[in-house]
């Protein structure tokens, strides 16, 4: 070998090495297959006015917020493309009315509600580098479920109500939402997410929100 060729073979040596040590970093990050994994956070189910229109002139108090969960299997096809499948419970709504008929009694009604709703998701995203980091978009459907219960001391009021909440709503509405995932290795990561379903936001198809923090298994 000439002594004018030594230094050029040095730097193709050199730079085989750099892409060889960064393309396995970026296998380190590439989580493709199937994964499962758990969410837990802040959930808002909203109802629309449906519920507070009832009674006019009445007062009372609607907590339509709280913890939810959520449960996911998907499968990642490549470092950009992928579908997720989860179930969602919300914590229990309540939906309190205070009113006062035409004789002077006090009516009482709480309605109970207990939303969960399964999805189906198309992800779409990519790795930002050999960072660990990687962002999703997500799309898809989701078939949210409602129960409601209701209790009032004042029968015709209960009546009235009963007319208008159904015990059992169940709905299809489009599902959108985003996260960013950090991998700590192939198979390990954690995820800040924002999920939403886009109801009417009324008795029979209301909308809900999710975000969440999460941490997922991918079988590599």
């Amino acid at each position: 070998m000439g002594i004018k060729a030594l230094p050029v073979s040095i730097l193709t040596i050199g730079i085989l090495s750099l892409s060889s040590a960064a393309y396995a970093d970026q296998n380190l990050f590439y989580r493709n297959g199937l994964y499962l994994g758990i969410q837990g956070g802040y959930g808002e189910v909203d109802y629309g006015d449906d519920f507070k229109n009832i009674f006019h002139g009445s007062s009372g108090s609607i907590d339509e917020d709280g913890i939810a969960g959520r449960g996911y299997i998907g499968i990642q096809f490549n470092p950009y493309i992928g579908l997720e499948g989860g179930y969602s419970h919300f914590t229990d709504n309540t939906y309190r009315i205070h009113a006062i008929d035409t004789n002077g009694n006090r009516i009482n009604i709480d309605t109970k509600f207990e939303t969960q709703q399964v999805d189906a998701l198309l992800k779409i995203g990519t790795p930002f580098g050999c960072s660990g980091f990687r962002g999703d978009i997500k799309a898809g459907a989701a078939y949210v479920m409602t129960n409601a219960e209701t209790e009032a001391n004042y029968s015709p009021y209960f009546d009235q109500l009963a007319k208008t909440v159904s015990e059992n709503e169940d709905t299809f509405n489009p599902a959108a939402g985003a996260g960013i995932s950090y991998s700590f290795n192939k198979n390990f990561a954690t995820d800040i997410s924002y999920l939403h379903t886009f109801g009417k936001g009324s008795l029979d198809s209301p909308s809900t929100d999710f975000v969440s923090l999460g941490i997922s298994y991918t079988f590599a």
